[in-house]
């Protein structure tokens, strides 16, 4: 008689999201502007978060802020000249606390940069057919529609002198739908909507992208099937880097060019698909797993089993093992896209449909282990 051996137990620590990834009923209305899109696989995101939890975000034209350590209510910033091009597109708050108080609001034909502190506008200029906004320290990156990538010293003071490109890349063929700077502030990479990405290492101007991805003819290339949705870098490894596209494909990366010999710059697994589009995807800061959010997944007559669709998923990282799954969208609601805020314990989850805000636990900080004299014990 053959025996039946169980599979081991997968043991998860305390800041796992198996433990803590959940809704936490709480909700925050806003207003997301699809008029403004310049592509249909392009969508702004109308809220963003600073260093100190700050969440940002548009109603109409008037962008408003609420403070989610505190029971304060919500106060508004600016409200946006109405006009031709006045229409809320994208707000984007730099991550570095060396930053404090600013906030780049968009309107898709102009950027303007505002001290949320102060509630005072700093600077604008004007930017046509933006498709997304990152930020590197002081230094605010946008990518358009005709595939440029420019980006601006924001700590010049006239509108003149903001306009000043540090950098200019007119290599991609395609919309620009994603852009992410490393922790340290070395590489960038850029996504388009051709389902190709280029790494770029700021020491070098951005002339040549980095030989990264898979090999192709006589050089690496990252290239997927579908529009680039989300890039995301680990916070503790600073050359790890996911891509993520419509059609539900993640991989992972690895920026290092100084390692030899492989025909691919992949993170063995390095591969997955969820059968859903991404919408985003962000490594824990506190434990080896990744947080994916996705949309609706397609209807097809003769699939196999359900995907999951319109829920956050954690993967361990780097096996891509399912961790758990949390889903809080009604029939006919689509999930949208996502922020992970300052320290990985929260995410805000936008359902454009419901023009809702809603707020989860996701990972925990681990606990600090309390110290003990030596002498405790002693008598």
């Amino acid at each position: 008689m053959q025996s039946l051996v169980e599979a081991p137990k997968v043991f998860y620590e305390q800041p796992s999201a198996f433990h803590n990834l959940k809704y936490t009923r709480t909700s925050i209305d806003y207003t997301h502007n699809s008029a403004v899109n310049f592509s249909a696989e392009v969508t702004g995101i109308p809220f963003t978060a600073s260093s100190q939890n700050l969440l940002l975000f548009g109603r109409g034209n008037r962008v408003h802020y609420k403070n989610l350590q505190t029971s304060e209510g919500i106060g508004q910033l600016c409200n946006l000249k109405r006009g031709k091009h006045s229409d809320l597109y994208m707000l984007s708050c730099p991550a570095s606390a060396d930053v404090n108080n600013t906030v780049a609001v968009s309107t898709g034909h102009d950027v303007h940069l505002w001290d949320f502190a102060a509630k005072k506008e700093i600077s604008s200029w004007q930017s046509k057919q933006h498709t997304f906004l990152a930020w590197n320290g002081p230094t605010l990156t946008v990518g358009t529609r005709t595939g440029t990538i420019r980006s601006y010293d924001t700590r010049i003071a006239s509108k003149a002198g903001v306009r000043d490109r540090l950098t200019k890349s007119i290599r991609h063929e395609s919309t620009i739908s994603a852009l992410a700077w490393s922790d340290n502030g070395r590489f960038l990479a850029s996504g388009d909507v051709g389902g190709t990405v280029y790494v770029w290492d700021i020491r070098d101007g951005f002339k040549t992208p980095l030989e990264v991805g898979d090999q192709v003819q006589r050089r690496k290339k990252i290239q997927h099937d579908a529009s680039i949705t989300s890039i995301a870098w680990c916070d503790y490894s600073p050359k790890i880097f996911s891509t993520a596209d419509s059609k539900g494909s993640l991989r992972v990366w690895n920026a290092d060019v100084t390692i030899p010999g492989p025909t691919s710059s992949i993170v063995s697994p390095g591969r997955l698909d969820v059968g859903a589009p991404i919408r985003n995807v962000f490594f824990s800061p506190h434990i080896k797993e990744l947080l994916v959010v996705k949309g609706p997944a397609p209807r097809l007559v003769n699939q196999p089993e359900a995907v999951e669709s319109n829920c956050l998923t954690s993967y361990a990282y780097p096996s891509l093992r399912h961790v758990v799954t949390s889903s809080h969208v009604s029939e006919g609601q689509d999930v949208g896209n996502a922020i992970l805020l300052k320290g990985g314990t929260k995410a805000v989850v936008s359902v454009p449909t419901q023009g809702k805000l809603h707020i989860w636990d996701v990972f925990a900080k681990p606990k600090s282990l309390k110290r003990q004299s030596s002498f405790a014990g002693l008598r």
